[in-house]
């Protein structure tokens, strides 16, 4: 009988420990809401725009090493990623590759948490993601790109999107946004500047073209 208490007991310090380990996992890594951070990003924005967000609806989530920003200018949602550790990172070495599986099956994080859970965005964070001095840009099998965007600063595309990934340098999955009711039209950048390296995604319901790139103070 001793040993079966012994074995119960055994299991139950298991189970305890190892809630704690998540719970700590969880708080130590995840981002955490910021209703005031996203305004320190808004200079990305023309004056004539940053007029038009809609603060009530704007938000960020901040975590020691990035901060995810998301914003609402009419009929656009705007995604604002400052990747600080990406601050010395050659633009031009961000290779934007098609044709990428990201199914389930093929890329799966040991942890991680989901950043707008239940929207029509969905995007996976692996916990302590890295990209060491390296990203990029992986769209999956069932989207298009419709054509390239390239600019002094920043580089990227206009196209159809079903799912994307950001990748490091060893072509690892670190972040997947999926679009979870269906292919949307969106436009994907990677902007550079003295400030930082931006990850910029615009994506709407309506009728959206590479021009909506226009809403950006970017050179």
């Amino acid at each position: 009988m001793n040993r079966v208490f012994k074995a119960i007991g055994g299991i139950l310090v298991a189970i305890v420990l190892g809630y704690c380990v998540y719970f700590f996992t969880v708080l130590t890594y995840s981002h955490s809401v910021d209703w005031d951070m996203d305004k320190q990003y808004l200079w990305l924005f023309k004056d004539s725009v940053i007029k038009e967000i809609n603060t009530d609806y704007s938000y960020s989530d901040v975590e020691d090493r990035d901060v995810y920003n998301n914003f609402h200018y009419k009929d656009y949602n705007i995604v604002i990623w400052d990747f600080k550790d990406l601050r010395d990172a050659n633009l031009q070495n961000v290779v934007i590759k098609n044709q990428v599986e990201l199914g389930s099956s093929a890329v799966k994080f040991s942890s991680g948490e989901i950043l707008n859970k239940k929207s029509d965005m969905e995007i996976a964070v692996k916990f302590r993601f890295a990209f060491s001095d390296a990203m990029n840009i992986n769209i999956d099998t069932y989207s298009e790109i419709y054509k390239p965007i390239q600019g002094k600063n920043y580089k990227g595309f206009y196209g159809n999107l079903n799912k994307f990934s950001l990748s490091d340098g060893k072509d690892e999955h670190q972040i997947i946004f999926d679009y979870t009711e269906g292919k949307t039209q969106s436009v994907v950048l990677v902007y550079k500047n003295q400030r930082g390296f931006y990850l910029i995604v615009i994506n709407s319901k309506q009728k959206l073209d590479e021009n909506c790139i226009d809403v950006l103070n970017i050179e």
